[in-house]
């Protein structure tokens, strides 16, 4: 039994972030507790999904059984600019 939720990211967003970089900071605003630890990546079958589970591991999430579906964890993020470290939702 583990303690794992996902988080669901579009591969494209992915992608992007990935190859052309951020402008600023990200963070998380809601949804993920702190000191949750990234524990896997859950990647999509080709052709059949394009969203890409990024797993966390937090003692406050259920167990989940082994061959279970782990849940999804919704989030938020906002962009925090470096300037004044105001937050953008």
């Amino acid at each position: 039994m583990t303690r794992l939720r996902q988080v669901q990211c579009s591969d494209v967003l992915l992608r992007d972030f990935l190859t052309q970089g951020f402008d600023g900071r990200l963070r998380c605003l809601e949804g993920l507790p702190e000191g949750a630890k990234p524990a896997g990546v859950i990647v999509p079958i080709p052709h059949q999904s394009f969203i890409v589970g990024l797993l966390y591991e937090h003692e406050s999430f259920e167990d989940v059984a082994p061959g279970e579906p782990i849940p999804v964890l919704r989030v938020e993020f906002g962009r925090i600019y470096e300037e004044n470290d105001a937050t953008d939702r």
